[in-house]
């Protein structure tokens, strides 16, 4: 080394042991001023730098930015000081990760996405993977469970979830019973119909959930004509409607015929074309109209029964009910 080489070695010395002094009496501007200068010339201050970086680190987005910085230091690290640099470098970067492990395990699942999305340039593993996408697929439930508008934030909690499809079923279950909590029967219904073919037992949660649908108990609507309104699951529809029809049976063996009459209705979009069904039908509705001895509905009755085909002696058999209200009435 020449004595000129040597005279600025001693100084870019000096001056690194000027920085370390400013950042022990807590004048950091000062310190990353002088550690800036130093770049390229005193190869130690790219390492002061990056933990000055960390040692100024708070909130989520500055924990963002010092990792930027940090990795954007790497064009002045050299063989001398390239152990030392990553020695600040990769127990950040765990850090880092382990911050936005402990936001999602608090339900903060916007700021746990802005933190695993900084790191996933510098990690690669299959679970990191699938970790990255059930975030994502968090965030985006944790969005759609508070809008009306939900279809495009339901879009993708499902996109997210399909990336780790086969290990996705405790999640799925878990937004299933939060929309559940928040009567977002329909929101449910959604997701689980994307994942039938993989998770057939979900077909029971659906059902259920399905019939609170008919009863009319859905947040954002109460007033749907017909399961295909919300039902696009062509299995799911047909196991629906046979659902409302046995439901319907149970109802009427109760003489609660007013909500056999409304599963009648959903199921007929299936079945129309039944004829014990289509007279079990009209018979669940003379049975209403004999409770509520609403004889304004009786010609109704009739006209739909003939729409319906009835037999000769099935209509009998509902005027045998309707007569026996009209004996009640007279009595």
């Amino acid at each position: 080394m020449g004595l000129i080489s040597w005279i600025k070695s001693k100084h870019y010395d000096n001056k690194l042991a000027r920085a370390n002094r400013q950042i022990a009496k807590g004048n950091t501007t000062k310190a990353e001023e002088l550690l800036v200068s130093l770049l390229g010339k005193q190869p130690q201050a790219v390492v002061d730098l990056s933990n000055l970086y960390v040692k100024l680190t708070k909130n989520v987005q500055s924990q963002i930015d010092t990792l930027k910085k940090i990795v954007a230091l790497k064009q002045y690290v050299t063989e001398s000081n390239n152990d030392e640099y990553n020695n600040v470098l990769s127990p950040y970067i765990d850090q880092v990760h382990k911050n936005a492990e402990k936001l999602f395990s608090e339900e903060k699942y916007s700021d746990a996405v802005l933190l695993i999305e900084a790191v996933k340039p510098y990690i690669s593993s299959s679970s990191f993977s699938q970790q990255l996408s059930q975030y994502h697929a968090y965030y985006s439930f944790s969005q759609s469970i508070l809008t009306s508008d939900y279809q495009q934030k339901l879009s993708e909690v499902v996109r997210y979830l399909k990336q780790y499809e086969n290990n996705c079923l405790k999640d799925i279950q878990y937004f299933v019973k939060r929309y559940e909590e928040k009567q977002r029967y329909v929101r449910a219904i959604s997701l689980i119909t994307a994942f039938i073919p993989t998770y057939p037992e979900l077909k029971d949660t659906a059902l259920s959930l399905i019939v609170k649908v008919v009863n009319g108990n859905d947040f954002d609507k109460a007033d749907y004509c017909t399961l295909s309104e919300f039902v696009t699951y062509s299995g799911l529809l047909q196991d629906a409607a046979s659902e409302l029809v046995h439901l319907s049976s149970e109802e009427a063996d109760k003489k609660n015929y007013k909500l056999s009459v409304l599963y009648d209705s959903f199921a007929a979009e299936l079945f129309s074309n039944d004829n014990q069904f289509n007279f079990n039908r009209c018979t669940h509705i003379a049975e209403d109209i004999k409770v509520r001895k609403a004889t304004n509905e009786v010609n109704e009755l009739f006209s739909f029964a003939n729409r319906q085909k009835l037999t000769a002696q099935q209509i009998a058999t509902l005027k045998e009910i309707i007569k026996a209200m009209v004996a009640s009435i007279v009595s």
